[in-house]
């Protein structure tokens, strides 16, 4: 016999969040997580973001720049809807998404594209050449 018992904590904490999102105390949306994980790689001439969106279609997202801020949004729809009967249950999350990120004055805002492949969503934010500082003549 032993005296000791392993210790889960994820065991507890997945109980309590089922609960809470029964109970209607918090969205079953927020526990899964809606907004992409993103990494961002810095190069010579530019910032590349890389966005994960599984299961979201191209013609679904939406990528904005304005006052120094950059927007993705979009929207993971529910493919088709079964009506059955009794309980089931799902941790997949549906709905609509936005992730803002504040951009340098370093990134110039008309030269951003973007690209889409295999649940990826790239961008590419190229970086305002330096300005070199001039010496002012004193008068």
């Amino acid at each position: 016999m032993s005296l000791l018992t392993r210790y889960e904590p994820q065991v507890l904490s997945g109980w309590l969040d089922d609960f809470l999102a029964k109970e209607g105390w918090i969205e079953p949306r927020t526990l899964a997580g809606t907004y992409p994980v993103v990494e961002v790689h810095e190069e010579k001439d530019h910032f590349k973001l890389i966005a994960e969106v599984p299961g979201v279609a191209k013609e679904d997202l939406k990528v904005s720049v304005k006052n120094g801020v950059l927007t993705l949004s979009g929207e993971k729809k529910l493919e088709k809807k079964e009506e059955r009967k009794g309980y089931f249950y799902s941790e997949r999350s549906y709905g609509r998404f936005e992730r803002t990120f504040n951009l340098g004055e370093n990134i110039s805002e008309e030269n951003v594209e973007a690209s889409f492949k295999n649940g990826l969503l790239e961008v590419q934010l190229r970086k305002n050449e330096e300005k070199q500082s001039r010496e002012v003549v004193i008068q």
